[in-house]
């Protein structure tokens, strides 16, 4: 665990967000429109219990979807599921998805503070940028990468590599944090090379998550504004 006297937030120049439990909650929305896809498909709901446990692991659509198919499913079937997932999700996402506290506070004071805000995920580019927008946050992030990038998924470093230590001159390695809920997340800055702070309150499982020994562990976003400890 790392110490410094500033505040987190001012101790990089670039922070790059996760989504799906690091910034939005969207739980209830993820199982709502796994749910209807299997009823769709005049399939019985998947176990609940393991549909929680891959949300936990930041996995992509589709290897979830390959997962809950215990009986297996080939590569078309799953990405027939995946487009009637996204469009339910899509449809729904308003209802059931919500901010985290202190998330527009902390986008906020980076924009304030000339610091770019990234947000990286496996979740498809368009179901991010369609929240950030229904939170009027969208103008708050520089860049948005979603699953859908042809380039290789978190926790694979590539993204990192190719697309933001390109865009952003000032991206180096010690002054770029990853903000994450899961091991992917942690695995994913530890393979670019970068910081990662951990938030309890997403997905990930805790004990998973803390063997990983991310660089900073935080109850509740807005602890990026604070001072002490890492």
């Amino acid at each position: 665990m790392k110490t410094n006297k500033n505040p987190l937030l001012n101790r990089y120049s670039l922070i790059i967000f996760d989504f799906d439990g690091t910034l939005c909650d969207t739980r209830n929305t993820i199982k709502y429109a796994m749910n209807e896809t299997f009823k769709y498909f005049n399939f019985s709901i998947p176990n609940q219990t393991y549909l929680q446990k891959l949300i936990g692991t930041g996995t992509t659509l589709e290897k979830t979807i390959m997962l809950l198919h215990v009986n297996g499913i080939d590569e078309y079937q799953v990405q027939k599921w995946a487009r009637t997932y996204r469009k339910i999700y899509s449809l729904k996402s308003s209802v059931y998805t919500r901010l985290f506290d202190g998330v527009e506070e902390v986008l906020l004071e980076a924009k304030r503070c000339n610091i770019k805000s990234v947000i990286i995920s496996n979740k498809e580019s368009k179901a991010i940028e369609d929240s950030l927008r229904l939170f009027k946050i969208f103008d708050l992030v520089s860049l948005v990468i979603g699953g859908d990038h042809p380039l290789e998924k978190k926790p694979d470093p590539m993204t990192y590599n190719m697309i933001i230590k390109k865009q952003f001159d000032k991206a180096t390695t010690n002054s770029v944090l990853m903000v994450g809920d899961t091991v992917t997340d942690i695995k994913y800055a530890k393979n670019c090379e970068i910081d990662c702070a951990w938030v309890t309150y997403g997905y990930g499982g805790s004990e998973e998550c803390k063997a990983e020994n991310p660089d900073y562990i935080i109850s509740h976003l807005k602890e990026l504004q604070e001072n002490g400890h890492g």
